[in-house]
């Protein structure tokens, strides 16, 4: 576009004069005549812009609840009061998710409620076995041939080896030997009780 008319025009021709904008013809040799009266400005180039997530247009009576947890089960548009925090909380649909969002002017960064407990996760593997333990007390070791274990005191595990005063030979043909404070029961013809002092 030249601000003056282009040389060789044929009949019909246009130009649109750059300067004021105006839209001429070229009627007859010579002759450009302005087909419009105003100025011709052409519209702006919009650039393409993406396209915005739709959220779920609700409209509802809401249920407010004034409490230091959410409400179990909202609804859309639901209103909880925070009374710990002091923060007033909307139940928002976007159309992907379900949250609790502060509405209060100004709080827009302030950290929402806590969230559903998520399942309980898979059980780990099982762990390495751990170092033998210590081997128990037992029968003390030590002692000889017709010795028997006897305890010292009332203490746990506070025992000696202890040499009877009688031998085989001395009982003879016993049927059964005991040594203890009291007399067996049930004894038969035979038997042999050594009484220790108690």
């Amino acid at each position: 576009m030249a601000s003056t008319p282009p040389p060789g025009a044929s009949i019909g021709d246009h130009w649109r004069d750059p300067t004021t904008g105006f839209m001429f013809a070229y009627m007859a040799p010579g002759v450009w005549a302005q087909l419009s009266t105003h100025l011709v400005i052409p519209p702006p180039v919009q650039a393409p812009t993406a396209p915005m997530p739709s959220a779920v247009d609700v409209t509802a009576i809401p249920h407010v609840t004034t409490s230091a947890v959410p409400p179990p089960g909202p609804a859309a548009c639901d209103l909880w009061y925070d009374v710990i925090r002091g923060f007033l909380f909307i139940f928002y649909d976007d159309g992907n998710t379900k949250q609790w969002v502060v509405c209060n002017p100004g709080k827009g960064k302030e950290e929402g409620p806590p969230g559903l407990t998520g399942p309980p996760g898979p059980i780990g593997p099982e762990g390495p076995e751990g170092a033998p333990g210590d081997d128990g007390l037992g029968v003390p070791t030590g002692g000889t041939n017709g010795q028997v274990l006897m305890k010292s005191s009332d203490t746990d595990f506070d025992t000696v080896w202890w040499t009877p005063s009688f031998t085989p030979a001395s009982i003879g043909a016993a049927k059964v030997a005991t040594i203890s404070t009291d007399p067996p029961s049930g004894g038969v013809d035979g038997d042999v009780w050594y009484q220790v002092a108690p």
